[in-house]
């Protein structure tokens, strides 16, 4: 067993403004806008960038700098500082402005191309060598032209930073170096090798200093074992951890509700921890310069690639979505959503890159770590305190595993990792073979999402009460004004990882039925809100798709329940049919929102009025125009019903077969076909759609293959009007399709009968709803088996009457 000392990172800062607060040196650089300069030369894991603490980014979270921002750093600031100090000579061969770098940067990938493939890049990294002679001339040159050029105070203050990650390897001990002392004086005779440090801030400069420990049997999979050899994985005890931290803070440790202490439970495990701990800024750890510490077990390596660990992608929950919801939240969000191949393709990658690596690294051995990052004043004392030490004191030696971790054959753990890994994905994959093809219920939705929600668990060190759909049990709020109590359940990690010390789920499922308990279902933190958020960073009009469907996916099942009921699945039919066209009218006029008076619009948006010529006449900024030449493809009403809504039929709708309102009545056909087929509850559904159709729009979209509106020559949006001659409005909605016609120029006057009030009730409105149909149905059910009794018992008196008076006859 080794016990080896490592320089893993090091970090410095030259500052162009000594007054800037040193505390800017402890913001993330991913949250601060930056630069990437390059790299050092002969230091290739020493990057070089340029912060800009005054720049605004151009989202709530730093990204990269914009365009606009690239073209002004570099056109008016970077390079005429280096053509300044450079002669012809040497900017010959640099790039004249931001858009000859940038369209250099594409042409091998853009302009070379002959076939598109998966492996298309957009750019390629060029990069050109600054001689050090030139670059205080450079860097003086930057900071004159930021102060003297007007429009560009946003740049003021910039600051250097040069940063190394990932050097571990490079600055461990080893036979030649078996020390701890060894290992700090060859890294600081390379730093001193590559940068100066008479223009390095020595207050700002910080290093990473780790201690590794690690057992010594580590073989490949193919080699073989020697008696006695036992590859191992130690991890961190968390009880340990827990009084290492009362230790260094004298009794009181940082709080581990505040950001200060945070420790992450390890492959779905309590016991078994990492921790990371931020010294307080007025803690004496923090002046005496110690700024950040962190213990964790060197296993993650098995399944970490760079940061990247399996089932990690966040869109692979879209994989438990029914493709006709998936498409139509697609085309609502707009833009380039995720397509369902590629997360397929995401998903098998990390079965089979997990597979591969568990099953291959059971002969390796895994130890722990410790990192602490100081500053280059506590380095120094380090090193002066180790140097005023014995030789024979400074190489140690561990017999055996340490008492504050967890000793585990590698086997063994890795198999645990296999079984929690592969039940999840398990689970998942069962649910989704039982799915329809044409359906994916949101029972079956919430399953499968909350499988591949704890699949992202299972590898890595993670907090899991951050995720509240795992974490929670059950929790209460209030809600809305006035204020009524919601409860949601989760999967109550916080009750079973303190209990049993690992993430078991709580009895929340019907296991044979593989969903969850009816008195759950309704309340649980997965399905339709959580995968909304996939999709709701592109604003309200996919917000409202999905609670439209949700409403949908409650119709259906209340009809499944209550079906037998002629009132009760009347309605529910009607307001299925209702939530189709309201999504209708919501696609028609989010699609020409600018020809909405914008005093209209958010009304008109929401879907909740009836269209005719008068309605739209009032909220359309350039009025009403109607077709009536006899070249239109619909010379009957039906005609254009059955295009709009119709699938399946071979028709072409190029840019609008994925409409949302298109998706929502194809669930709803499909659903009712499926499990109502006998009753023709489908068919019944299409019909009522139909005539609700016509009823409520007196003036429909005249579409094409390509669009779902056509525009005249001129631009004028055209319109198709219908008409019912000789039916009244009361009588509209119980009319069939065939009866309308269409109206050409003419159009039927006065307004559509008003949309029912049940299209906007709310879950609790409709259960009472039906509650109370259902007690009138049971009372009616009732009553007639009571005078089915009565007539019974009648006709029974009636016929032993006779038949007595017979016998007395026979026998008299």
């Amino acid at each position: 067993m080794t016990a080896d000392v490592h320089i893993e990172t090091s970090v410095s800062q030259d500052n162009a403004d000594p007054e800037l607060p040193s505390r800017s040196t402890l913001a993330m650089l991913r949250d601060v806008p930056h630069f990437l300069l390059g790299r050092v030369v002969g230091a290739h894991d020493i990057t070089v960038h340029i912060l800009f603490p005054h720049l605004s980014p151009a989202e709530a979270k730093f990204a990269s700098l914009t365009k606009d921002q690239l073209s002004r750093w570099l056109d008016e600031i970077f390079h005429p500082a280096v053509y300044q100090c450079c002669g012809a000579h040497y900017t010959q061969h640099l790039p004249a402005s931001y858009r000859h770098a940038l369209a250099s940067s594409k042409a091998h990938q853009i302009e070379g191309r002959q076939i598109e493939t998966a492996s298309y890049q957009a750019q390629r990294s060029i990069g050109y060598h600054l001689q050090a002679e030139y670059l205080g001339q450079i860097w003086a040159g930057i900071l004159e032209r930021i102060v003297g050029t007007p429009g560009l105070s946003d740049f003021r203050s910039p600051q250097l930073l040069f940063s190394a990650k990932g050097t571990k390897l490079q600055f461990k001990t080893s036979p030649s170096r078996p020390t701890m002392l060894d290992a700090m004086e060859n890294f600081q005779a390379y730093l001193e090798r590559i940068i100066d440090f008479n223009f390095v801030y020595l207050d700002r400069l910080y290093v990473d200093v780790g201690k590794e420990i690690c057992p010594r049997v580590s073989l490949l999979s193919s080699q073989r074992r020697r008696v006695g050899d036992e590859a191992q994985v130690y991890q961190w005890r968390r009880c340990c951890l827990e009084r290492y931290m009362h230790w260094v803070y004298d009794g009181q440790p940082p709080s581990v509700k505040g950001r200060g202490q945070q420790y992450f439970a390890q492959n779905m495990l309590y016991e078994a921890s990492n921790l990371t701990s931020v010294a307080p800024k007025h803690s004496k750890l923090r002046e005496g310069g110690l700024i950040y510490s962190q213990f964790y077990g060197s296993v993650k390596e098995v399944s970490d690639a760079t940061k990247c660990f399996p089932f990690e992608n966040d869109g692979l929950e879209e994989l438990a979505l029914d493709p006709q919801i998936r498409q139509g939240a697609r085309h609502a969000a707009g833009g380039h959503r995720r397509d369902a191949r590629i997360l397929e393709r995401a998903y098998c990658a990390s079965k089979h890159r997990a597979h591969h690596a568990l099953l291959n690294s059971r002969s390796k051995s895994f130890g722990i770590r410790e990192e602490h990052r100081i500053s280059w004043t506590l380095f120094q004392g380090l090193a002066g305190k180790l140097r005023l030490q014995e030789d024979d004191e400074l190489e140690i030696t561990l017999l055996d595993c340490p008492a504050y971790a967890w000793p585990i054959k590698t086997e063994v753990y890795l198999n645990f990792l296999w079984r929690s890994a592969d039940k999840f994905a398990t689970g998942f994959e069962v649910v989704l073979a039982r799915c329809q093809r044409e359906l994916i219920t949101w029972e079956q939705t919430k399953m499968m999402a909350m499988f591949l929600r704890c699949l992202r668990f299972v590898f890595g060190g993670h907090q899991i009460q951050r995720e509240s759909s795992l974490w929670w049990s059950r929790r209460e709020r209030s809600v809305g004004r006035p204020p009524e109590q919601r409860v949601w359940y989760g999967l109550g990690f916080c009750n079973t990882l303190l209990r049993y010390k690992y993430c078991w789920l709580e009895p929340r499922f019907d296991w044979r039925r593989l969903s969850f308990l009816p008195l759950v279902t309704d309340h649980v933190l997965f399905g339709n809100s959580m995968l909304r958020g996939q999709y709701l960073r592109r604003g309200g009009q996919v917000q409202g798709f999905f609670d439209a469907t949700r409403q949908l996916e409650l119709a259906l099942d209340w009809i499944d329940r209550y079906g037998g009921i002629d009132s009760i699945r009347e309605r529910l039919t009607s307001w299925a049919a209702h939530i189709c066209l309201r999504q209708f009218r919501q696609d028609v006029f989010g699609s020409i929102q600018r020809e909405v008076l914008e005093e209209c619009r958010e009304e008109v948006l929401q879907g909740l009025s009836p269209v005719c010529y008068e309605y739209l006449d009032e909220v359309m900024v350039g009025g009403t125009h109607l077709i009536s030449g006899n070249r239109c493809d619909f010379k009957q009403a039906p005609a254009l019903g059955q295009y709009l809504f119709n699938f399946d039929d071979g028709r072409i709708r190029t840019h609008w077969e994925d409409r949302p309102y298109r998706k929502l009545y194809r669930r709803a056909r499909a659903g009712l076909d499926m499990r109502h087929s006998a009753l023709r509850l489908g068919k019944a559904f299409s019909s009522v759609l139909r005539r609700k159709l016509f009823a409520h729009h007196w003036i429909l979209p005249y579409p094409s293959t390509d669009v779902l509106l056509q525009t005249t020559k001129q631009g004028q949006r055209m319109w198709y009007s219908i008409e019912a001659a000789g039916v009244a409005a009361e009588e509209l909605e119980e009319t069939e399709p065939s009866t309308w016609q269409w109206a050409r120029k003419s159009w039927r006057a006065g307004s559509p009968p008003p949309l029912p009030e049940y299209i906007e009730w709310s879950r609790e409105e409709w259960v009472d709803w039906i509650r109370e149909r259902r007690v009138d149905w049971m009372r009616e059910q009732r009553e007639l088996r009571e005078r089915e009794r009565g007539g019974d018992e009648d006709g029974d008196a009636e016929r032993g009457s006779q038949g007595s008076w017979r016998h007395k006859k026979k026998y008299q």
